[in-house]
């Protein structure tokens, strides 16, 4: 389970906390990686960032898989 999952999971029962507190504790538990890319981006909800967040981990994950795509080809 990826990390927005499992936050989204935990925080239910915390709904009366501050949508801010929330977006910081979200952002405090991402990989450093994702967490520069989406500080540059800027989202200002916590539902704006998890959305990028998301992006941001699909893309990556492709690149991923592209990367290990070519190093299989290479050592064909």
């Amino acid at each position: 389970m990826e990390y927005r999952e499992q936050f989204e999971l935990l925080s239910v029962p915390l709904c009366f906390i501050d949508e801010e507190l929330m977006r910081r504790v979200f952002m405090n538990g991402l990989e450093e990686e994702i967490k520069t890319e989406v500080k540059m981006m800027g989202a200002r909800s916590l539902n704006a960032l998890m959305m990028l967040v998301w992006k941001v981990e699909d893309q990556k994950s492709d690149l991923d898989l592209g990367f290990f795509i070519q190093m299989r080809m290479v050592s064909v």
